[in-house]
């Protein structure tokens, strides 16, 4: 299924954060869509204080979110358990844009400004602004040690321009740009492990549909052997091992047409496969 972009998407997620923006009532959404009905399984899974939890439930059940249902176990009072209405069922993809809104916004965005960054002083553009470098997470140690990087070839260059450097200066600057280097791949590695621990599959295509990225979960939703995904390995590869395996009957050509479309405009492409 495909999730539509722009500005009908951005109403529904406005409209949708101001029923169940604040924390707790999100997170009760969220335990409703994992089947979560009680009370105690609210209290117990949230650890939300019981005073807060009533207000919250009873501002869903106004709202139409929520509905109550009485049941009665033996020997005990009647309660009521707790349960999506048809429009609270409605959340289900509004929240799932949201998703890959904040995805877009913390995960693959930042990544597509550190590769960039990383071919501009590849190519030997060293006043390279760093990007996301004041985050506090693996990003974030990628950008900080492409930054070192780059400060030890600006280093190394200006001893070689300005010959004001010995040889051991020299040496000395080459090793730190060898060590910031290898500390360079050994991030990479530590946020290859990060996006594969991602509950959510993702592939990053360039503008050729040239597969850059995917993690475990994006071959364990498609079934794809280890070896497909090379460094040349293209979508309509991936598209067709499906079809002789199976698992797309769509055409592939048509396929890869609508979604280079999309990422010549920008756009990503997200598909919530149920597994």
């Amino acid at each position: 299924m495909y999730i539509a972009e722009g500005a009908e998407v951005s109403c529904q997620i406005m409209r949708t954060l101001d029923i169940v923006g604040e924390k707790w009532s999100l997170l009760i959404v969220r335990d409703l869509l994992r089947g979560s009905s009680r009370f105690s399984d609210f209290r117990e899974s949230l650890g939300v204080p019981t005073d807060v939890l009533t207000a919250r439930l009873g501002t869903l059940v106004e709202r139409g979110i929520v509905e109550k249902r009485p049941y009665r176990e033996d020997g005990a009072r009647e309660r009521h358990s707790y349960h999506l209405t048809p429009a609270g069922e409605g959340l289900r993809v509004v929240l799932a844009a949201l998703i890959v809104l904040v995805v877009r916004r913390f995960v693959t965005g930042p990544l597509f400004e550190i590769d960039s960054a990383t071919d501009r002083v590849a190519t030997g553009i060293i006043e390279t602004d760093m990007p996301v470098v004041d985050r506090e997470d693996e990003i974030c140690h990628l950008a900080r040690a492409l930054q070192k990087f780059r400060n030890a070839v600006r280093r190394n260059f200006e001893l070689e321009q300005l010959e004001m450097g010995t040889a051991k200066q020299r040496d000395t600057a080459m090793e730190e740009r060898d060590r910031l280097n290898n500390k360079v791949l050994e991030t990479k590695w530590q946020l290859r492990a990060a996006l594969n621990n991602m509950a959510q599959g993702l592939v990053m295509m360039d503008s050729k549909a040239r597969i850059l990225v995917a993690n475990a979960q994006y071959r364990n939703m498609y079934q794809l052997p280890p070896d497909l995904l090379g460094p040349d390995c293209k979508l309509s590869d991936v598209l067709e091992y499906r079809a002789r395996k199976g698992l797309f009957t769509g055409d592939v050509k048509a396929m890869v047409d609508a979604i280079l479309a999309r990422i010549d405009k920008g756009k990503q492409v997200v598909v919530e496969q149920r597994l």
